[in-house]
């Protein structure tokens, strides 16, 4: 993993803070990926606000950004 995808990581994984999530980060077509699954009990009263902190990170980094219920991904 390159410096620049750590920091990446590093940022989603603050902007989670105490919410309870998995992530996956793999290489897909020359993109860095980032799948975050956020357990279904945090997600549920949460959705908005998790979107919104995953949104901000997208933004800064420039990333591509989906979701699927509490899935969400994320491409550097």
């Amino acid at each position: 993993m390159k410096k620049q995808e750590r920091g990446f990581l590093e940022d989603i994984e603050d902007a989670l803070g105490d919410w309870e999530y998995q992530t996956d980060a793999y290489h897909e077509n020359e993109y860095f990926c980032v799948d975050v699954t956020i357990d279904m009990d945090d997600w549920g009263g949460n959705a908005d606000e998790i979107w919104d902190a995953l949104s901000d990170v997208a933004s800064e980094w420039g990333a591509g950004i989906d979701s699927d219920m509490n899935t969400y991904y994320l491409a550097l």
